[in-house]
Order: structure tokens, then sequence, then C-alpha cells
């Protein structure tokens, strides 16, 4: 018997923007998790000094964080971040939002939302299920079921802060943990979202009519910026202008588009910050091997019909070391999951992933070299991943 303890949700990221709840206290239960580890590892025979942290999607996020938290820094010696970082604006809440998301959840569970103190001891009184219950009720964009509900926030400068700065700021200050980092995604992340907008007839025909108003929200635009004038570039560059439509084609454009909004911009600013402020062991990748076997997360989330080629969260089949479950993995699976295992555990003993056949390069230029992850054998060191499709969003800085 075994039990799950999950800080999540209004429990890990309730923000009121204050010293009431200044947020944050999921990480900062990873950064306990972490302590624990740096001083007790030694008796299960580990290395205090060679601790490596990694995560997907929103641990992807998390791991980043603890790189660049003041609390977590220091107790770190690599970080991996698959399709997840912490400027990732859907794993970042701006503080205004918090305090929103905050105000909102106390309304709807009858607490006056006056003082923030009186309103989160109110909170407190609250059951956890009626909590649980309650945030789903929350306004949130349409993607809301592929993304966290509350979420980081900058926190009040107060004693026991986790995170005080934007992380591109604190990436521009230098003041991060100078460690071996890997990152990537895989060719096709933006997948998870064609279920939200192609479930219904309905749905798509409301996204082509509003699709100002509704990619403004999920992908969050600046509020500085022209958001229609910025909405309307979108459209034109993956739609052309034209009706947004849920065959084979349109589906692919909402793919490539949530890709490069959610996963690809991130990924390519962070890289580009940390070469320009001298980060040496930079090792980006892309997965791109697609199992005939094996269950996209594709049909997990709702599509079991289309093929969307290698899909958010599906380069995680290839971490498995449980027989019963290798049992049901192809020949040419398992040559995979031996490939990514020993890729991921050169990177946590040696800080270098270089597998055994062939050379991956740290990234070196502005062209962003990464390692292409095709299959059991032989990847490839290439450069500019979706080249034209990445310089848009560099050149939209949204």
């Amino acid at each position: 018997e075994y039990f799950s303890v999950l800080i999540e949700g209004a429990f890990g990221f309730l923000s009121t923007g204050d010293e009431a709840s200044p947020g944050n206290y999921g990480l900062k239960d990873q950064n306990l998790s972490i302590q624990w580890v740096k001083r007790h590892i030694h008796h299960f025979g580990g290395n205090p000094n060679k601790i490596t942290i990694f995560g997907q999607s929103v641990g992807g996020a998390s791991a980043h964080y603890h790189m660049l938290s003041p609390l977590s820094k220091d107790l770190i010696n690599g970080v991996i971040c698959q399709s997840g970082l912490g400027n990732a604006k859907w794993m970042f809440e701006p503080r205004d939002e918090g305090k929103y998301l905050a105000k909102k959840l106390a309304k709807l569970l009858n607490c006056s939302t006056d003082y923030s103190h009186g309103m989160v001891e109110c909170l407190r009184n609250v059951s956890a299920r009626e909590i649980v219950l309650t945030q789903l009720k929350l306004p949130l964009p349409n993607i809301a079921k592929s993304i966290p509900i509350f979420k980081p926030v900058i926190e009040p400068d107060v004693t026991g802060a986790f995170l005080t700065q934007h992380p591109l700021d604190i990436i521009r200050s230098g003041n991060f943990a100078k460690v071996p980092f890997m990152l990537g995604i895989t060719a096709n992340d933006g997948c998870m979202c064609i279920s939200d907008h192609c479930g219904d007839r309905m749905v798509i025909t409301e996204f082509h009519r509003h699709f100002d108003e509704i990619i403004s929200k999920e992908i969050g635009i600046d509020h500085r910026m022209d958001k229609n004038y910025t909405a309307q570039e979108i459209k034109r560059f993956y739609f052309k202008n034209q009706l947004i439509t849920c065959d084979d084609k349109g589906r692919e454009n909402i793919s490539n588009m949530y890709t490069d909004a959610l996963f690809l911009a991130p990924t390519n600013e962070v890289l580009e910050l940390y070469l320009k402020y001298n980060h040496t062991s930079l090792y980006n990748y892309d997965f791109e091997y697609k199992s005939t076997l094996l269950t996209s997360t594709s049909a997990v989330i709702g599509d079991a019909v289309h093929d969307y080629g290698v899909c958010h969260s599906d380069d995680m089949n290839y971490f498995s070391c449980d027989p019963n479950s290798l049992k049901h993995y192809s020949p040419k699976d398992r040559a995979v999951v031996e490939r990514m295992v020993n890729m991921w555990t050169n990177f946590a003993i040696y800080g270098n992933p270089t597998p055994l056949d062939g050379e991956w390069k740290t990234v070196k230029t502005k062209d962003l070299e990464y390692y292409a992850i095709k299959g059991p054998q032989g990847g490839k060191m290439s450069k500019r991943l979706h080249g034209n499709r990445a310089d848009f969003w560099r050149h939209l800085q949204v």
C-alpha cells in the first residue's frame, strides 16, 4: 500500500500576491524533497553532489524553476526539461492574474475578498473536496484541460520566497544554476490541443469566428501588444486567412501552431538567452520517433482515429524499466527505450548525453543546434528546428 500526495491546483499555487498567500507551495514542497535527497542520498549509495532533476511538461517547467530559484539552484548538478520550461506562458501566471483567480475562487466559495488574510483564513475552513470541485468552474481558455489552472507566480520578496523575478529576468541576471542543461520537445507537441477544438463542429466554428480573442488568452499575448493585430498575424501564417477546419490539413495547422507557440518558441527563447549569458553546457533535442504499436497521447486525449505524429508526452513511453510493460513493446520500441535510458543516464552521470553511435554536440550558435532522436539507431545533429516557423515567433515576440 502506498499514498500519493500531490500539491497542485489551488493547494499548490493559489496566490494573493502578498504575504497572506505568496504562492508557489508546490515548488517549495519539491524543494524540500531535493533538500532531503541532498542530505540523505549517501545512505543509499548515492552522491549528493550528483543530483540531476528532470521532468516532462509541467514537470519540465518545474525542473527549470529549480534551476532559477535561490532556494534550489545550489542543490542541483544537472537539469533536464522535456517539453516544458518556466518561461512558457502556460506555466507562469502574472501576479495580477493570480490574485484575480484567487479572488474568483473565494467568491465562488462564499469567502469575502476584502482582505487577503481574511480570505485565506476562510478558504482554510472549506473542505478540500469543495475547493477541488469549485476550481473547475473558474473561467479558463479552450485548452484548459491541457494546462494547470493555478500556476507559479512572482512572489513578494519575503523570507522563504521561491521566485521573486520573472524567469527570463533571472537568466539575464546570471543568477541561476550553472549546471549542464538538456532541453527539448517532441515533433508534434501541440497535437494535445487539437481535440479541444475539433471535438465538436460548433467549437471549431467558434474558434474561427473568435480567433483573435481565443488565441490571445490561450497563448498569453502580452497585454502591451496589439492583440488583434498579433492574432491576425498568427492566423495569416498558419491558416492563410482561410476558414479554420478540422480536416487533415486543418488539424496539422492547429498542431503546428500550438507546437510552436507553447513549446518551440519558449525553448528557443531560453536557448538564446543562455547562449547570450555564457551558459556553455546546453544540449537541445527534438524527439521524432513514432511507434507503430504503442498508443499515442493523441488517442488518450480523445482522438484515436487521426495520426497526429509524435505527440506531447509520447517520449515518456520510452523510459519504462518495467519488464511487464516492455512485453507489449516491439523490438524496435524496446531498442528506443534502451537508447533513451542510456542517454538520460549518461547525462546524469557525466553531464553529457552523448550516445554510443554518434556525438550529441552542445548548442554553440544562434542556429540552435539540436539532436534529432529518430529511432534506435543513429540520431542526427541538425540546426534551425522548424526554421521558418521558429523565425515567425522570434519576430512576433508575444
